[in-house]
């Protein structure tokens, strides 16, 4: 049976996402009773959204893909129609992405949970054979993404104030070991490594730790925290074995 908080205690939405951050246990054990999800989704949407529509409209794509042309060693060997009619593309492109990227979080959020909600069912329900839904898994889930509404605001901070010319879309805030490294001499393989070692991602894992711990009761939280994060360590061994492939 799922923790069921009684009737005086049960939470509203704000009390949720309030105390997911203030006392998480209390929280997930009202969302693991009760798991509903739209809000924390909708609420990821909109800042994901904002953050990706602000970037368009204070650095914008077209110079993205001017940093990333002008870093390309095959630019060298190109001749002058060659690099024009790349720059005339890159611009249409730019155009486009402009309005397509920043609606692109209305389906890549809630498909972003529902893969995460998939993989902790198959560790959770299949291979530890604990008792809890789909359901809860993806409400525990969307909670314990939220702090990625912090990330986001920050994120917005950050490219309102900073120079457009010094900001990183690969790597925005400076939470993670990679942010102090430098992505010139930095081998690609060790970068993906050092993004990887980042606060929000941690404060995530211990977050739908607890939740899945909760939500499935006699499951020890180091036993959830093993759960969420071995996936999280395949999950970063492949994409550091892409970027080795790109040098």
């Amino acid at each position: 049976m799922s923790p069921e908080p009684s009737p005086d205690r049960r939470m509203g939405e704000a009390g949720r996402l309030i105390n997911v951050f203030l006392d998480p246990r209390a929280a997930f054990a009202d969302i693991a009773a009760r798991p509903r999800f739209w809000v924390p989704v909708v609420l990821l949407i909109i800042l994901s959204v904002g953050s990706l529509a602000t970037f368009s409209y204070y650095v914008g794509w077209d110079r993205v893909m001017q940093q990333q042309m002008e870093s390309n060693p095959q630019l060298q060997n190109m001749s002058a129609d060659q690099r024009a009619r790349m720059e005339e593309t890159q611009a249409r492109m730019a155009s486009v992405m402009g309005y397509v990227v920043p609606a692109s979080p209305i389906l890549t959020v809630p498909l972003t949970l529902l893969i995460v909600a998939g993989v902790f069912a198959l560790v959770f329900r299949v291979l530890l054979a604990t008792d809890v839904s789909f359901r809860q898994l993806f409400a525990v889930t969307s909670y314990g993404f939220l702090p990625d509404l912090i990330a986001g605001l920050a994120t917005i901070a950050v490219v309102v104030l900073k120079d457009p010319d010094q900001f990183n879309l690969e790597n925005p805030l400076a939470f993670n070991v990679g942010a102090y490294l430098d992505p010139e001499s930095t081998s690609k393989a060790l970068l993906s490594i050092a993004t990887s070692i980042d606060l929000f991602t941690f404060w995530k894992l211990g977050l739908l730790a607890m939740g899945i711990a909760v939500a499935a009761r006699k499951l020890a939280f180091s036993t959830a925290l093993a759960g969420v994060s071995i996936p999280w360590l395949i999950w970063v061994l492949l994409k550091t074995g892409l970027a080795a492939l790109r040098g």
